[in-house]
């Protein structure tokens, strides 16, 4: 992978696991001892950290190097398989699919929960007190 391939894909990353973890590129920066321009430059895919640095955001994010430095395939926002697998389960019910727009950045448990509710809440508005096979 070419430098300028590389820092668009470190970039991305970058942007998504600050996000995700609801981080501003000032408190990373502060984090790493480095400037916000240099955060700045990260994110714009002018330039990319020294791998010390990578790794220290992998403490910081708890992920692997990979998940910064690799492009995802298919546009997989998760990481975590038993999160992939119901957010999966959502985009294919066409009564939940809203919510898997909604809920990228939430883990398995919490998108568990709100994919039942939502289920139980479609069979309340249908009348049917029973599981549905869709659910």
């Amino acid at each position: 992978m070419g430098e300028q391939k590389y820092n668009m894909v470190f970039a991305k990353n970058l942007q998504y696991f600050l996000d995700l973890n609801k981080m501003r590129p000032a408190e990373l920066a502060r984090r790493l001892a480095v400037a916000e321009s240099t955060v700045s430059r990260w994110l714009a895919a002018e330039t990319s950290p020294r791998m010390d640095k990578v790794d220290e955001m992998t403490k910081i994010f708890r992920i692997k190097r990979s998940d910064l430095i690799t492009p995802r395939k298919n546009g997989n926002h998760y990481f975590d398989a038993k999160t992939r697998d119901i957010a999966n389960d959502i985009s294919k019910n066409k009564e939940l699919r809203l919510l898997f727009d909604a809920a990228r950045n939430v883990g398995a448990e919490d998108l568990q929960s709100i994919a039942d509710i939502l289920k139980k809440l479609k069979r309340k508005e249908r009348g049917d007190n029973l599981p549905n096979k869709d659910d």
